[in-house]
């Protein structure tokens, strides 16, 4: 993974380029200094045909961050609005390539296999005391 930043100033289309990897945004946050301007702030995407999305409203002093989970693919038209007064920082990061998410998935599989070996054994304790029943040798106790 690697850090990926951008601001987006009020009123222009902001255009994103992945450099061939997947981007993922997760949060989107009023600059420091548009805090104390009055107002919303309305941040909006556009992917591919250019059809406009709100993502989130952002007002100072009542909601200067919003959290996100967008994830756009290298091959994608990617664009950014901000209508109103502030500028937002939009942060996140660039995802890993695929090659690599293949190699980490084959290693979590074999973790798993060892997790799913079936526990045996007797229960039969009650209140911290042993009953008359765990001393049976009989498969009636077997859970």
């Amino acid at each position: 993974m690697t850090f990926w930043g951008l601001e987006i100033k009020p009123g222009k289309p902001t255009f994103v380029e992945t450099d061939e990897r997947p981007l993922v945004v997760k949060q989107a946050a009023m600059a420091s200094t548009a805090a104390k301007l009055e107002g919303t702030c309305t941040l909006e995407v556009a992917v591919g045909d250019g059809k406009k999305f709100t993502l989130c409203r952002l007002a100072g002093g009542r909601s200067e961050q919003w959290p996100l989970d967008m994830v756009f693919t290298p091959d994608e038209k990617v664009s950014f609005t901000v209508t109103g007064p502030c500028p937002v920082h939009l942060i996140g990061f660039l995802d890993q390539y695929e090659e690599d998410d293949d190699m980490d998935d084959d290693d979590d599989d074999e973790d798993e296999d060892e997790d799913e070996r079936p526990m045996r054994g007797r229960i039969g304790v009650a209140n911290g005391k042993r009953s008359a029943a765990d001393d049976d040798d009989d498969d009636d106790d077997l859970i």
